[in-house]
């Protein structure tokens, strides 16, 4: 469904884009501010161009996904979800090995 939306011309779906079409520009813009502003840049021209890089970002992205098939979307969700309780568990054995280490040296 959502990539029916987002990739296919559909006409039952055209209003409901026309509608939301704003909305990804202009989270685009306040990143793009927000980039700028946490670099110290307070020049115009850069937010301009900060935002062009986005938007060509995702302009690319958006390209990539309407191109791939289904199971390589499923396919990189999947690594994507695995990689992130990866990074999870990672994170937790380093903030925690510690304490699970005298939890082992305890047992023993």
């Amino acid at each position: 469904m959502i990539r029916t939306i987002i990739c296919e011309k559909d006409k039952k779906y055209k209003n409901l884009l026309k509608d939301y079409k704003s909305y990804p520009k202009a989270f685009v813009i306040a990143v793009s501010s927000s980039l700028v502003t946490t670099m110290g840049i307070s020049n115009p021209i850069a937010l301009g161009v900060s935002t062009l890089v986005l938007l060509s970002l995702s302009q690319a992205t958006k390209n990539a996904f309407c191109k791939m098939t289904d199971s390589e979307v499923l396919n990189a969700i999947s690594d994507k979800v695995d990689q992130a309780e990866k990074n999870k568990s990672d994170a937790l054995k380093r903030a925690f090995g510690d304490l699970l280490d005298d939890e082992d040296t305890k047992k023993q």
